[in-house]
């Protein structure tokens, strides 16, 4: 492109000269001078105008959207001024600012009074507004192929500036899936002709899923049509949870089901019915439904008893009216029960269960100084078993939203304090992982705790979990404070690349701890390595100790040694257990004794 632009401006200039030649040949040297001078002014216009336009292509918001498709973009509106800055979280350090009209210029025009009505009630004092915003965007020619998810992280109404999170998503395209690599039958829409249960050779393996839809707006129950094009993306979203065995078909114009004869354990049907209900979930937010539709989600193991296709719907739809008011919309059938009343939530039932069989153990792993080879710390792991809750946060999480925070938090406490005193390890920290939604249980349950010196416990926060409540950062800080006030030390563990927390809260922290997921990475190279070094240039300001978990290579003990790192836990060294385990003395010095080896080899070259 630079060589046609150049070339043309070249014999541009070569015409105007001859031409400035023949016309010295009539007239005087003035019109000569005249016209060279045409010629540079000519070609000094070209140039400025080629890179202007360059640079204004460059730096266009909305052609670098396409750019942005598989990001996080974050945006800083500051209303009061009309300026908007931005960055992409995958490049946190490379920002934008920009006017608040072309902010709004990357929207489809129909979308703009949309999302300035919405900023404007963000502001307001109007109670209920929506955190997030669905709006399409312009991404090249694809129109409304794009759409942004807007998702408001804070609000400072006093200086009128509103920090958003912007997650670009395609539309789902219903064309699309017969191109799917998982085909699931459904489209037999005649009952009659669908896949029996007696076609299953053994009739006592498989489950049975009913999913019902309905729209909040119509009254009366018996009309309970859904939009037809609803009712097919919605059947599309689930089907990529399904494997080649199971078959779905429709049962009505607002309900479908699903025979599934792989899976055979309440367990794995509990996960799927979930998994089925979290899709649901996040297409109805993010596509601004779900003041419109309402879902329930029903199911049962297959038995000799209820092996028909009729008694399975009788079933299951028996209860999907309970489950659609339900707050998890999930709900097994129990052919023990007397009447629907009686179904509780899946998730209610397992807590329950939970609580009663305390089915859980924690682990123990030692924080060694590599340097001289004391024991730091040892980190405390609560390892969930035989529950429908993936790990231990989702289960907390779920505590907190019914009320029941303290009485697991007591759960836990009393089985990790009780061992950590009982070994007599004294002059070993106890890390405590614990979760942002258990805050104002800690002191509670640890003031009457007079066996254990505050000063020894150093509590643990995700940075993931704190960064999505930052619109009570306030409220946060003051909560760290208290805790640090009655003596305890706090720790950040960082679980992903990029840092999404304030300077003011990031101080706040005695340690930083590189998780499990982030150490991993050190077993890589290259790209791997230097992310990595890039999150430690981020914390290193700080200037607080940083620990970094389960190193289970030599190379990442190494490279973590090298970069002065010196308090670590690996398997190498001693690995978790429920025991507090004394550390390997040989083992450990034999690895200490390799790290600073190879540190004084590598500085004498």
């Amino acid at each position: 492109m630079y060589m046609t632009c150049l070339s043309k401006i070249y014999y541009l200039t070569i015409m105007i000269n001859s031409f400035a030649k023949e016309v010295t040949n009539k007239y005087d040297h003035i019109f000569t001078l005249l016209f060279v001078l045409l010629a540079i002014a000519l070609f000094a216009v070209i140039v400025i105008y080629y890179f202007l336009a360059k640079n204004s292509k460059k730096f266009d918001p909305a052609r670098s959207l396409d750019l942005a498709k598989n990001t996080t973009r974050v945006f800083t509106i500051d209303v009061k001024n009309g300026m908007v800055k931005y960055f992409d979280k995958a490049d946190i350090s490379n920002q934008h600012e920009i006017t608040f009209q072309v902010f709004l210029n990357q929207f489809v025009l129909q979308e703009r009074m949309r999302i300035e009505k919405w900023i404007g009630e963000l502001l307001s004092a109007k109670k209920n507004v929506s955190d997030y915003l669905e709006a399409d965007v312009i991404v090249e020619k694809d129109r409304r192929s794009y759409y942004s998810f807007l998702q408001v992280q804070k609000i400072d109404k006093k200086s009128k500036i509103i920090h958003i999170e912007s997650y670009i998503m395609r539309y789902l395209d219903v064309k699309d899936y017969g191109n799917r690599k998982k085909k699931v039958r459904y489209n037999v829409t005649n009952i009659e002709q669908m896949v029996t249960i007696d076609n299953i050779k053994d009739k006592n393996k498989g489950s049975f899923i009913f999913v019902s839809l309905r729209n909040t707006k119509i009254q009366d129950e018996d009309n309970d049509k859904v939009d037809s094009l609803f009712f097919t993306n919605i059947k599309n979203i689930v089907t990529p949870l399904l494997d080649n065995s199971a078959s779905l078909a429709e049962y009505s114009q607002s309900s479908f089901t699903i025979f599934y004869p792989g899976i055979s354990s309440r367990r794995n049907l509990l996960r799927l019915m979930h998994s089925i209900s979290n899709v649901i979930t996040k297409y109805l937010k993010i596509n601004s439904y779900s003041d419109k539709y309402v879902y329930s989600i029903t199911g049962c193991l297959l038995s000799n008893d209820n092996c028909s296709y009729k008694q399975l719907v009788r079933a299951t739809k028996s209860i999907s009216l309970a489950a659609m008011s339900h707050e998890n919309h999930v709900m097994l059938y129990d052919e023990n029960a007397n009447t629907t009343s009686d179904v509780e939530s899946s998730y209610e039932t397992e807590f329950k269960s939970f609580i009663e069989k305390k089915d859980f153990a924690i682990m123990f792993q030692p924080i060694v100084n590599i340097k001289n080879g004391s024991i730091f710390a040892y980190s405390s792991t609560i390892v969930c078993n035989n529950t429908l809750f993936s790990d231990a946060l989702e289960l907390k999480q779920y505590a907190f939203k019914v009320g029941k925070s303290k009485d697991l938090f007591a759960l836990f406490n009393k089985k990790i304090l009780a061992r950590y005193r009982n070994e007599n390890i004294s002059n070993s920290k106890l890390i405590y992982h614990v979760s942002v939604l258990e805050r104002d249980y800690i002191l509670k349950s640890l003031s009457h705790t007079t066996s254990v010196d505050a000063k020894n416990i150093i509590f643990a926060f995700e940075e993931e979990e704190l960064s999505e409540w930052l619109q009570e950062e306030n409220e946060i800080i003051e909560s760290l404070e208290n805790l640090k006030e009655y003596g305890f030390s706090i720790a950040l563990m960082l679980n992903r690349k990029q840092i999404m927390l304030t300077d003011e809260i990031m101080n706040l922290f005695d340690y930083y701890i590189i998780s499990s997921e982030l150490s991993r990475e050190c077993s890589k190279v290259g790209r791997s390595i230097l992310m990595i070094h890039g999150i430690l240039d981020v914390i290193e300001k700080y200037k607080k100790d940083i620990i970094a978990y389960e190193l289970n290579a030599m190379a990442a003990i190494y490279l973590f040694a090298k970069l002065g790192i010196k308090y670590m836990s690996s398997n190498l060294i001693c690995p978790a257990d429920e025991m507090i385990l004394p550390v390997d003395k040989k083992r450990l010095n034999k690895i200490v004794e390799q790290v600073n080896d190879k540190k004084r080899n590598a500085d004498k070259k």
